[in-house]
Formats: structure tokens, C-alpha cells, sequence
């Protein structure tokens, strides 16, 4: 006999709020063996994944649940974002055109407002900005805009701020910083699965553990992303600090420490 659905509703819930994920997706796995057509499980397991950094799993598990409920603006919403963090921004755009068909989907409108700014429609990007904050101010801030100017000079400000060992390293590790609108493709899929393209921040180069004494080798390079930077600032105050931990967060690569270090030492 089939557990209750609101059963299973509710005993998955417990390790998503304790961000057990992978217990969660056990839980999920088998109330989809006995609700195989129910598109809000499907739904849970792609969050999951994605919060397990599983994104190509994530992406199949939403195909699904759009698949067995193709009107969800909520789900159509969620692949947009998924396929735009793949790098497939042909894909996020008819997701997220789909989902505002039948809802203003904040997800959506989110993304279009990144696409229109990777194509330097800033006004357009701004507008839609507005809309998804205006649905959910929560999740979806409004971008704090800054001339390009303005933010090197926060950039300058932050950097400046760096204690004198972590000046020295940039200095003699080699390491140039620099100041872009938003990370370009060619960059993001040097990976596989490439790099989300809302990353504040990228590291590439020869980390130090990793290198040949005496052989600096060309300069490594740690990208700041000022759109990037925007969304998540409230205000100058934020984004220079958004700023400082990023470039933290990139010479904690420089030194060779993974994310997961970085997550301990709140740098992630």
C-alpha cells in the first residue's frame, strides 16, 4: 500500500530544512516509485541537485516535472535558470519566455534581465530587475549600479584595504587583477559543467602549492565581475565589501585551498 502523499510531502521537508540534501534525495527517489507522474517531486529532487552543485541532474529532473506539467511557470521558470547556468543562454531565453506565458515567473524575469545585461541592454536589464524584485524583494535585489569608473575605485578601495601579506602575495606570486563587466563565455566553459555565469569572482592561473620554484610563468589572474557584483550589494558600503571577499575568496584559490575550505573559513 502507497504511503500517503502529504506523507511523503512532509517527511521530505525535514532534511531539505536541515539542508541534508542527499538524504532528501533518497526520500524523494522512492515517492517517485510510487508517484511516478507527480511533477512537484520531480521538481524537489532538481533542488536537491542543485544545491548538491548537480546540475545536469537538476536540469533532467525539471525537464520532467515540465514535461508532466508543461504550463508550471514556476518549473519552466527554474529550467531557465538551470540552462542559463549551463552557459545555454538560447535555451534560458525560450525557458524563461515560456514561463511568463502563463505567470510573472521572478525566476524568469531574473534571468532575462542577466541576458539583457551580458548584451549591454542595461536600461532593459534594470526594468526586468524590477519586475522579479517587485515579485519576490526577498530573493531578487535591485541591481546597485555603479559607472565603470566608480566601481574600480571601490575596487582600488577594497584592495587597498588587503592586510600587507595578502598585497605581497599578489605582488610577487604574479598575480594581476582584473575589473569586467561580467565573466565572458569563453571563460565559463573552460569547465565541464562550465562556471555559473553569476559568479562574483574567478580565479585562473597556477595555484602556488602547484607551481615550479623559481618559475613565475605568466601572469595568474583573478577576474572581478562588476554586474555581477551589483545584484548583490545594497548599497556602496556592500559592494566594496562584496568586493573584498571575493578577492579573498580568489586568493584562497591563489593559495591552493579548495571550497570547501573556503566554506569553513566563511570565504565561500
Amino acid at each position: 500500500m502507497a504511503k500517503p502523499y502529504e506523507d511523503w510531502l512532509h517527511e521530505i521537508e525535514e532534511p531539505f530544512e536541515a539542508e541534508d540534501f542527499e538524504k532528501a534525495l533518497d526520500l524523494i527517489d522512492q515517492a517517485i516509485e510510487e508517484y511516478p507522474d507527480d511533477s512537484e517531486l520531480f521538481a524537489l529532487r532538481g533542488d536537491a541537485e542543485w544545491a548538491l552543485d548537480d546540475v545536469i541532474s537538476a536540469q533532467e529532473s525539471y525537464q520532467e516535472a515540465v514535461r508532466i506539467e508543461p504550463n508550471s511557470s514556476e518549473f519552466l521558470g527554474a529550467l531557465s535558470r538551470i540552462h542559463f547556468a549551463l552557459c545555454d543562454f538560447f535555451g534560458a531565453t525560450r525557458y524563461a519566455k515560456e514561463a511568463l506565458k502563463f505567470d510573472g515567473s521572478a525566476e524568469a524575469l531574473d534571468v532575462l534581465s542577466r541576458l539583457a545585461e551580458r548584451s549591454g541592454r542595461i536600461a532593459e536589464s534594470d526594468k526586468l530587475a524590477l519586475r522579479a524584485h517587485q515579485i519576490d524583494d526577498e530573493t531578487f535585489n535591485l541591481p546597485f549600479r555603479m559607472e565603470e569608473n566608480e566601481f574600480r575605485e571601490a575596487a582600488n578601495e577594497a584592495l587597498e584595504a588587503l592586510p600587507e601579506r595578502f598585497l605581497t602575495a599578489i605582488r610577487d606570486g604574479n598575480v594581476a587583477i582584473l575589473v569586467e563587466p561580467f565573466p565572458q563565455e569563453e571563460i565559463l566553459i573552460e569547465e565541464a559543467p562550465p562556471f555559473d555565469p553569476t559568479i562574483l569572482g574567478l580565479y585562473r592561473g597556477v595555484p602556488l602549492p602547484e607551481r615550479d620554484a623559481g618559475d613565475p610563468g605568466l601572469p595568474d589572474v583573478i577576474h572581478i565581475f562588476q554586474h555581477n557584483i551589483e545584484r548583490v550589494a545594497m548599497n556602496r558600503e556592500d559592494l566594496v565589501r562584496e568586493i573584498t571577499i571575493t578577492v579573498y575568496h580568489e586568493l584562497g584559490h591563489f593559495f591552493g585551498l579548495d571550497e570547501d575550505q573556503l566554506a569553513d573559513l566563511d570565504l565561500a
